[in-house]
């Protein structure tokens, strides 16, 4: 997170490329479509790794500009993962939280780079490094150490799941290094030095392994939305129900077929017919609840539950599309006959790895 120090580089660049390595093994055998996490790991291990090039060189001018760079993909990582916490939460990101996020990005970038791009003398050089240390530092404090903790902790209230107290252990941890990156770097007016400068970089190696290592080890995690999600049907164009999954929850919801066939089927023929809409109704919500639907050319999917998040939202579509692509034949064919598409059960798993099914109809 800070400057690294001349000891070791060799072990960090290779620890963090095992890290990405192993992660981007995972995440491809599964199938699973993460880019704004993909992008946060890709970025710090791309950070870490110019850092130790540049202690392993002995040219100055070299130094400076894998500092710059440094700095650069360590700020990308925070706001690549902020995208990606947000992409589990909601389903648009919030846009105050967007301009905040972008906004410290952008300011701590322009003094990073004008430290490169400018020929200044030292006493204003260092001024524009204290400056990308302090907008470094806050933006890591707000990405990691409070949207980060908010996101996991809640998680861990609404599951009650282990694996979210090592994720928010890290993100304390996280919140601590950039505290001390931001308020030493106003102190000591540059790096900090003695105890402090000691203990950054240990407490970066720290929350990196913490992280990291919490989804390497269950990287079916990357999917995990903590809310409730009671159900998921699919539909032929025609209304007719062709299969539907009850899920485990911690609310005990029953969904009824035709309720829901029919409900669905008048609201979109009061947008066709009052509204001249072109397009079938895609969500419907309330405070706590939500439908969410997505048509394609021959079958709507359907998912009952809690909160719309866009990671839910993509893995509709993906649903969606292996269905589709599964089962075009049938499809295309469709004589009202149900009983050949059992198997969509087994496309479940790889769109949606923590729903747990209950029943299948």
């Amino acid at each position: 997170m800070l400057m690294q120090s001349t000891t070791g580089p060799y072990g960090m660049m290779i620890f963090t490329a095992v890290l990405l390595v192993v992660f981007y093994i995972q995440a491809f055998k599964k199938h699973y479509r993460m880019p704004y996490l993909l992008s946060a790991v890709t970025s710090g291990a791309l950070g870490t790794t110019i850092r130790g090039l540049a202690v392993l060189s002995n040219d100055s001018t070299f130094e400076i500009f894998t500092n710059v760079m440094f700095f650069f993909f360590l700020s990308l990582t925070i706001v690549f993962f902020f995208f990606f916490i947000e992409s589990c939460s909601s389903l648009k990101p919030n846009i105050p939280q967007v301009i905040l996020i972008i906004s410290l990005f952008i300011i701590g970038q322009a003094f990073n780079f004008l430290r490169f791009l400018l020929f200044l003398d030292d006493e204003i050089l260092n001024i524009f490094l204290v400056m990308t240390l302090a907008f470094y530092g806050l933006l890591g404090i707000i990405g990691y150490g409070i949207f980060g903790i908010r996101f996991y902790l809640g998680n861990y209230k609404l599951t009650r799941e282990k694996m979210p107290i090592f994720l928010t252990i890290g993100m304390v941890i996280a919140l601590i290094t950039y505290s001390l990156i931001c308020i030493t770097s106003l102190v000591y007016w540059g790096y900090p030095t003695g105890l402090i400068g000691d203990v950054v970089p240990i407490l970066s190696t720290l929350f990196i392994a913490v992280f990291s290592l919490s989804y390497v080890f269950n990287i079916d995690y990357v999917y995990r939305l903590p809310y409730d999600y009671y159900g998921i049907m699919v539909y032929v164009t025609a209304g007719l129900q062709i299969f539907k999954a009850d899920l485990e929850s911690r609310r005990d919801v029953t969904i009824e077929t035709n309720l829901i066939s029919g409900f669905l089927t008048a609201f979109n023929s009061l947008f066709a017919e009052a509204l001249s809409a072109k397009d079938s109704v895609e969500n419907i919500s309330s405070k706590d609840s939500f439908i969410l639907i997505k048509t394609g050319d021959y079958v709507s999917v359907v998912v009952v539950g809690e909160i719309i998040s866009a990671k839910l939202n993509n893995a509709v579509f993906e649903f969606l599309d292996s269905v589709e692509n599964e089962y075009h034949e049938e499809l295309e064919n469709f004589n009202g006959e149900i009983t050949g598409f059992s198997g969509i059960e087994k496309l479940i798993p790889k769109c949606f790895p923590f729903f747990k099914i209950k029943r299948v109809e």
